[in-house]
């Protein structure tokens, strides 16, 4: 693409003036003071918006205009007056205009004019054209400046950037890292408490399940000693019964019966010097009761026990996934080194090959 005319209305020391040009070397020449210098700045502002403000208006002129006719027959023209800014675009006899543009360029003339300013720390430098007293191709930059500039055209300003990156995900994976070594050593305290609780919950409640089936057994046997007093004292009644009516029985029943009955009352004061024994033993299994310590057992304790025995289990689950998590930040970790050393080799390649140091200008085997 190139400039095939260029036509000037009130800009700054041109009335009106039209330059036709070719696809070679165009060279415009003139006196001191002639204007040279505006055919450039009229360049600037229209292809990059620059000078700003009403610098390129023509004293005591209402309009200033600058037209520019590509090889393929588009016409960008530039307006600025009291009222306007603005952008035109004519192509096939059709005509777009943009108004209130502010201090950009719109998009649309970006694209045709495909020419733009290198933005360099926040700073936008224009490379196609350089001023009157400018040396060639920042040569009045600083060797930094040039640097980036370099980067910047090469592409290798994305290897810094992605160099940076690298750095600084490494330090982050690094402080997660000893953040979750931190959280493990954490969990692993917490984790011998609960173990420590857990031996403590489970000697108590064997403890207390073995004096509870001892409880059991003592109290199943007092049930049945206390119904063999029971037993006695319907027996001891029945005695006093008999030993009351012995003389009537004697006079009223026959011999016969008379024996029968002695015999009867042999068996049962048998049975009575049983039950005698029984009733002491019954005597002595009840102090042996009062004598037993029955724990109290606590349902809330009991249950905040169980809590914890589960919140043990959590963590040993949380661990697990901690564990797990910790061996994929590894390997992310050796990942990016690899990927860092193959970009420096890669970088140190591309300066031997290009034999000049972008920072000193020195040769690469100098250095």
């Amino acid at each position: 693409m190139y400039i095939k005319k260029l036509e000037l209305q009130n800009f700054q020391k041109h009335n009106s003036l039209i330059l036709d040009f070719n696809d070679k070397v165009n060279i415009i020449y003139g006196k001191t003071d002639s204007g040279k210098s505006c055919i450039v700045r009229a360049l600037k502002w229209v292809f990059f918006g620059e000078p700003k403000g009403d610098i390129v208006r023509k004293e005591n002129t209402k309009k200033t205009s600058v037209k520019v006719l590509l090889d393929n027959d588009t016409e960008i023209e530039r307006i600025k007056s009291k009222t306007a800014n603005a952008y035109i675009i004519r192509k096939d006899k059709e005509e777009k205009r943009y108004d209130s543009i502010g201090k950009t360029i719109p998009e649309d003339v970006r694209k045709i004019l495909q020419i733009n300013t290198i933005d360099i720390e926040g700073d936008s430098v224009i490379l196609n054209i350089a001023d009157q007293i400018s040396l060639p191709f920042l040569l009045d930059k600083s060797a930094t400046t040039r640097m980036k500039f370099f980067n910047k055209l090469t592409g290798n300003d994305m290897v810094d950037k992605v160099l940076k990156s690298f750095n600084s995900d490494i330090l982050r994976l690094g402080r997660e890292e000893k953040s979750e070594e931190q959280r493990q050593k954490d969990l692993k305290i917490k984790q011998e408490e609960l173990t420590k609780k857990k031996k403590e919950v489970i000697g108590f409640y064997a403890n207390s399940k073995e004096k509870f089936d001892k409880l059991v057994v003592i109290y199943n046997k007092y049930d049945k000693l206390n119904n063999l007093s029971v037993r006695l004292t319907e027996i001891i009644k029945q005695l006093k019964s008999l030993n009351a009516s012995k003389k009537e029985m004697i006079t009223d029943v026959k011999v016969d019966n008379l024996k029968e009955k002695i015999k009867k009352l042999e068996r049962l004061q048998n049975l009575l010097f049983t039950l005698k024994s029984v009733k002491i033993e019954i005597a002595s299994i009840i102090e042996k009761v009062k004598q037993i310590n029955i724990p109290q057992i606590s349902l809330t304790k009991m249950q905040d026990i169980a809590e914890k025995i589960d919140n043990y289990r959590n963590y040993l689950l949380k661990l697990k996934e901690i564990t797990k998590s910790r061996k994929t930040l590894k390997s992310k970790i050796q990942n990016l080194t690899k990927d860092t050393k193959e970009l420096i080799n890669k970088y140190n390649k591309t300066l031997k090959e290009a034999g000049i140091c972008p920072t000193c200008n020195q040769s690469t085997e100098e250095i």
